[in-house]
Protein backbone atom coordinates (compact mmCIF):
# COMPACT_ATOMS: atom_id res chain seq x y z
CA UNK A 1 0.00 0.00 0.00
CA UNK A 2 1.56 3.55 -0.94
CA UNK A 3 2.41 5.55 1.74
CA UNK A 4 4.14 8.40 2.48
CA UNK A 5 7.23 8.61 4.45
CA UNK A 6 6.57 11.52 6.08
CA UNK A 7 3.99 11.33 8.98
CA UNK A 8 3.70 15.08 9.71
CA UNK A 9 4.71 17.37 12.47
CA UNK A 10 2.11 16.59 15.05
CA UNK A 11 -0.53 13.79 15.68
CA UNK A 12 -4.12 15.32 16.19
CA UNK A 13 -6.06 13.39 18.66
CA UNK A 14 -9.57 13.36 18.22
CA UNK A 15 -9.91 9.71 19.03
CA UNK A 16 -9.62 8.76 23.19
CA UNK A 17 -6.29 7.14 24.36
CA UNK A 18 -7.63 4.44 26.09
CA UNK A 19 -8.78 3.12 23.40
CA UNK A 20 -6.47 0.69 21.66
CA UNK A 21 -6.75 2.35 18.74
CA UNK A 22 -6.38 5.74 20.47
CA UNK A 23 -3.64 4.48 22.12
CA UNK A 24 -1.37 3.11 19.02
CA UNK A 25 -2.10 5.94 16.79
CA UNK A 26 -2.21 9.18 19.72
CA UNK A 27 0.43 7.65 22.01
CA UNK A 28 2.79 4.84 20.65
CA UNK A 29 2.83 6.23 16.84
CA UNK A 30 4.03 9.80 18.13
CA UNK A 31 6.34 8.56 21.03
CA UNK A 32 8.02 6.54 18.23
CA UNK A 33 8.36 8.52 15.87
CA UNK A 34 9.38 11.95 18.23
CA UNK A 35 6.73 13.84 17.23
CA UNK A 36 3.96 15.65 18.95
CA UNK A 37 0.76 14.85 19.69
CA UNK A 38 -2.00 17.61 20.50
CA UNK A 39 -5.58 16.19 21.93
CA UNK A 40 -8.16 18.50 20.86
CA UNK A 41 -12.17 18.51 21.25
CA UNK A 42 -14.99 18.74 18.41
CA UNK A 43 -17.27 22.34 19.30
CA UNK A 44 -14.33 24.67 18.82
CA UNK A 45 -11.90 25.36 16.04
CA UNK A 46 -8.98 22.16 15.96
CA UNK A 47 -6.39 24.61 14.48
CA UNK A 48 -4.81 21.81 11.91
CA UNK A 49 -1.83 22.81 10.46
CA UNK A 50 0.12 21.33 7.15
CA UNK A 51 1.14 17.88 7.46
CA UNK A 52 -0.73 17.07 10.49
CA UNK A 53 -2.50 13.50 10.81
CA UNK A 54 -5.47 13.30 12.54
CA UNK A 55 -6.73 10.39 14.25
CA UNK A 56 -10.50 10.08 15.03
CA UNK A 57 -13.30 7.93 14.75
CA UNK A 58 -16.23 8.06 12.07
CA UNK A 59 -18.86 9.85 14.30
CA UNK A 60 -16.51 12.75 15.22
CA UNK A 61 -15.25 12.29 11.27
CA UNK A 62 -18.96 13.12 10.02
CA UNK A 63 -19.00 15.99 12.98
CA UNK A 64 -16.17 17.41 11.73
CA UNK A 65 -17.10 17.94 8.45
CA UNK A 66 -20.54 19.55 9.43
CA UNK A 67 -18.36 22.09 11.67
CA UNK A 68 -16.85 22.74 8.20
CA UNK A 69 -13.68 22.74 10.13
CA UNK A 70 -10.90 24.07 7.39
CA UNK A 71 -8.02 21.44 6.60
CA UNK A 72 -4.84 22.61 5.27
CA UNK A 73 -2.39 21.09 2.53
CA UNK A 74 -0.87 17.68 3.20
CA UNK A 75 -3.47 16.39 6.32
CA UNK A 76 -3.82 12.88 6.47
CA UNK A 77 -7.17 11.54 7.95
CA UNK A 78 -6.90 8.35 10.23
CA UNK A 79 -10.72 6.40 11.23
CA UNK A 80 -10.79 3.39 13.16
CA UNK A 81 -13.59 2.05 16.13
CA UNK A 82 -16.28 1.59 13.58
CA UNK A 83 -17.90 1.83 9.76
CA UNK A 84 -16.07 4.32 7.78
CA UNK A 85 -19.15 4.93 4.74
CA UNK A 86 -16.85 5.07 1.09
CA UNK A 87 -19.30 7.84 1.04
CA UNK A 88 -17.94 9.43 4.16
CA UNK A 89 -14.09 9.33 3.24
CA UNK A 90 -15.50 10.82 0.24
CA UNK A 91 -16.25 13.57 1.76
CA UNK A 92 -12.83 13.79 3.99
CA UNK A 93 -10.91 13.91 1.21
CA UNK A 94 -13.01 16.50 -0.72
CA UNK A 95 -12.70 18.40 2.38
CA UNK A 96 -8.85 18.72 1.94
CA UNK A 97 -7.54 15.46 3.45
CA UNK A 98 -4.58 14.08 1.01
CA UNK A 99 -5.31 10.67 2.52
CA UNK A 100 -8.06 8.91 4.46
CA UNK A 101 -6.30 6.07 6.05
CA UNK A 102 -9.13 3.26 7.36
CA UNK A 103 -7.80 0.71 9.79
CA UNK A 104 -9.75 -2.31 10.91
CA UNK A 105 -9.36 -4.60 14.21
CA UNK A 106 -10.68 -4.67 17.47
CA UNK A 107 -9.49 -3.94 21.28
CA UNK A 108 -8.64 -7.67 21.39
CA UNK A 109 -7.04 -8.28 17.94
CA UNK A 110 -5.29 -4.61 17.32
CA UNK A 111 -4.88 -3.37 14.09
CA UNK A 112 -5.28 -6.26 11.36
CA UNK A 113 -5.60 -4.56 8.16
CA UNK A 114 -5.92 -1.51 6.49
CA UNK A 115 -7.49 0.57 3.34
CA UNK A 116 -7.17 3.65 1.48
CA UNK A 117 -10.56 4.68 1.87
CA UNK A 118 -12.57 5.03 -0.16
CA UNK A 119 -11.53 1.30 -1.75
CA UNK A 120 -13.57 -1.72 -1.84
CA UNK A 121 -11.43 -3.93 -0.15
CA UNK A 122 -8.77 -3.99 3.57
CA UNK A 123 -5.33 -5.02 2.93
CA UNK A 124 -3.68 -7.45 5.66
CA UNK A 125 -1.08 -6.05 7.68
CA UNK A 126 2.14 -7.80 7.34
CA UNK A 127 1.79 -9.19 11.05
Amino acid sequence: MPCSSRIGDAVIALAAPHHLYGMIWTACLPAALGIQVSDRTLGSPIGLEPGDLVVAVPDKWQTMLQMKQPVPRDCVAVSSAGLLSDQLAAELLSAGFVRVVDVYGSSETGAIAMRNAPAIGFELLSH
